[in-house]
């Protein structure tokens, strides 16, 4: 049985995968339209959607710091679980850095910065040369990003696949956690409850 926390960890995990997956696509089709006001259009979704990402990261994070990490009933080696918080710091820093310098950038590109055409707060005053260099970074951080998410994939399916664990099958949404096989050891018969504790017949 889950955890109530653990059902609202996996929804923010899965929200944020869709919306991550969802900025990225879009900004790739805002870096390949000409026509200015589609482009424009596709900008302003993408901003949308990172400060999406960015509050909901925020939330998720708060959540985690005052209920802990998904339970997933597996016993990890300690240079797995220092890869496994490490990855996930990096993760969570990138979701957070990212939506802040695109907000940053998008500040400093324009005098007035609107989102949807409605004045929206900026993070710092126009200056177009820090501009250039906050979407470089904004550019770079997305790259180790997706570095990012890759390996958090194949760590997944290595935990599934080599390590035959429960660490995948917990974050499917709507599984039930099955309860851990029974350690059998030689010579020592497994106790079963005594609802389910039938009576041997003897040979005749």
């Amino acid at each position: 049985m889950r955890r109530k926390t653990d059902r609202l960890m996996l929804a923010f995990h899965w929200a944020t995968s869709l919306l991550v997956t969802a900025t990225f696509a879009i900004g790739l089709v805002h870096a390949h339209t000409e026509l200015i006001d589609e482009s424009s259009a596709w900008l302003d979704i993408h901003r949308a959607l990172g400060l999406g990402i960015l509050a909901l990261t925020v939330a998720r994070l708060l959540t985690r710091i005052r209920f802990g990490a998904i339970e997933n009933g597996s016993e990890l080696t300690l240079p797995i679980r220092i890869a496994s918080r490490a990855t996930h710091f990096m993760i969570y820093a990138c979701l957070l850095t990212m939506p802040l310098i695109g907000w940053a950038q998008s500040s400093a590109a324009t005098r007035h910065f609107k989102l949807f055409g409605t004045p929206f707060p900026a993070l710092i005053h126009r200056n177009l040369e820090l501009s250039d260099t906050l979407s470089t970074w904004h550019i770079l951080v997305g790259w180790c990003f997706l570095s990012l998410i890759a390996l958090h994939a194949l760590a997944a399916l290595f935990h599934h696949y080599v390590l035959r664990d429960d660490v995948l099958m917990t974050m499917i949404p709507g599984r039930r956690r099955a309860p851990a096989p029974a350690l059998v050891v030689e010579g020592i018969r497994p106790e079963w409850p005594d609802a389910e504790r039938k009576p041997r017949r003897r040979a005749a």
